[in-house]
């Protein structure tokens, strides 16, 4: 019996699934287990997809010694000369050369243990990733370094080969794990454009990890019981450990205050977190305490059952007092950290009503006198107060949807320009309101956060610039 222990990304797990599909045909196949070995090391050390049964990898990645960087498994048109004739002639429906270059670490693998690989004298030794100590087997294995060839027949930008090509992590992980990337000598952004035959290494840190660590984290309680806490977050505080932010989140400190107190004995998922707001988002969130009261609550928000009201401050004004906005919502091809409105069926669907509260009208130059020549128009400025009900969750959906309608949040920085009377101003988007069922009420429980003094003094200083007399 052959024992594979296997260390690595899902890529690499997708591909020894598909691997074993093939050893258990040959399995069923061979006439004696002797046979059967020498069948699959045949078919490991060929690399020939001819030998290979329906249930083996697309592409010819094939896991005996898992060579990276310096041998290339790529489409079989890439080599030259009558072989690469012959051998392309045997893979008629793969067409696009890049997408079946493959590759992964640079250091040899023993069959039997990813950890350990045969010395100059036969001997084993442990495999070290570069400038790091090897990692235990109980660890997630990924080393520090890649090194390799660019192999794609037009130019294409560098996170995208890295992550959709090779697959060797996702463009959130480059981020998260501070990678560097290295062409032909000279570090560049991941937005560079790689062409065929560029030399790349790529360096990178472990992965964190992904234990949330308890943290005196100072929390505004708005209600709680044995099984919810209800929080009123602050801007700036982030709800969850993620890139860039793994320590001072809400989940941090709500770990703290159960850590402080009596534990549940059934500890829930993801620190109790149920739903996230954005970092600059303040207002009321509720995190569970136990795994019944977490799977109770995200029930309610997956069958939106929950109901959500905000209170954001807007540039301009809504074309009516009460509307509606039912668009897709989809990753801005345009720039990987925002969303933008797409045609129908491709994202995510997304709906928000809103309700006009507030409106006011200032004259340009705010508080500083405005002189104009006699019969000249002056330009006014106008400001909203929104009351938004969102009846799905998609990322930034609320900052989209106002920004769509031509009234983007003011201070938001990803969808709002700056905006002359408020340079200065914060995210003006605030959880007002949720009201949900808890595991301990058979009613519906309706849980208020207070305004923000950001709202208040945004409110009263724009209370007293109004021309409209009607705010």
């Amino acid at each position: 019996r052959l024992v594979y222990q296997v260390a690595g990304n899902a890529f690499l797990w997708r591909q020894v699934r598909s691997l074993v599909g093939s050893f258990l045909e040959i399995e069923r196949s061979a006439e004696n287990p002797a046979k059967g070995e020498a069948l699959m090391r045949e078919l490991l050390e060929s690399r020939d997809r001819g030998r290979a049964g329906a249930t083996a990898p697309a592409c010819g990645l094939f896991l005996w010694n898992v060579e990276y960087g310096e041998r290339v498994h790529g489409h079989p048109r890439r080599r030259g000369g009558t072989e690469g004739r012959a051998a392309a002639a045997r893979h008629p429906k793969v067409r696009k050369v890049w997408k079946a270059t493959l590759r992964a670490q640079s250091q040899t693998l023993h069959p039997r243990d990813p950890a350990l690989s045969p010395d100059s004298d036969g001997s084993m030794k442990a495999n070290k990733p570069k400038g790091e100590a090897a990692a235990s087997p109980s660890s997630s294995f990924l080393p520090s370094t890649w090194e390799g060839v660019a192999s794609l027949p037009e130019p294409l930008r560098a996170d995208k080969y890295l992550s959709e090509i090779l697959k060797i992590m996702t463009r959130s992980q480059l981020k998260a794990r501070s990678a560097r990337l290295f062409c032909n000598g000279k570090e560049v952004k991941f937005s560079h454009k790689l062409k065929s035959g560029d030399r790349l290494s790529l360096e990178w840190t472990e992965a964190p990890s992904e234990e949330i660590v308890p943290e005196p984290v100072p929390l505004r309680m708005l209600y709680r019981d044995d099984e919810v806490f209800v929080i009123d977050k602050p801007q700036g505080m982030v709800t969850h450990p993620a890139a860039g932010n793994w320590r001072g989140t809400l989940a941090n400190g709500v770990l703290w205050l159960e850590s402080e107190g009596h534990p549940a004995a059934e500890a829930p998922p993801r620190a109790g977190i149920v739903h996230r707001l954005d970092k600059d988002t303040s207002g009321v969130i509720i995190v569970a305490r136990t795994a019944s009261a977490h799977e109770f609550l995200s029930r309610q928000f997956r069958e939106r059952q929950a109901r959500k009201e905000y209170f954001a401050i807007v540039k301009g004004v809504p074309p009516a007092a009460r509307g509606r906005i039912d668009t897709w919502l989809a990753r801005s091809p345009r720039d990987r950290k925002k969303f933008a409105v797409s045609q129908p069926g491709r994202g995510k669907h997304a709906l928000t009503l809103y309700r006009v509260r507030a409106t006011w009208e200032v004259a340009s130059g705010g508080s500083e006198p405005v002189t104009a020549p006699p019969g000249a128009r002056r330009r006014i400025a106008t400001y909203s107060l929104l009351a938004l009900y969102p009846k799905t969750g998609r990322t930034h959906q609320l900052r989209v949807h106002c920004a769509h309608i031509g009234c983007p949040i003011l201070g938001d920085p990803l969808y709002a320009k700056k905006d002359g009377l408020f340079s200065g101003a914060t995210l003006m988007l605030h959880a007002r309101r949720l009201k949900i069922r808890l595991p301990s009420r058979p009613e519906p429980s309706i849980f208020k956060a207070p305004v923000p003094k950001r709202f208040r003094d945004i409110i009263a200083f724009l209370d007293s610039l109004d021309t409209s007399g009607r705010a």
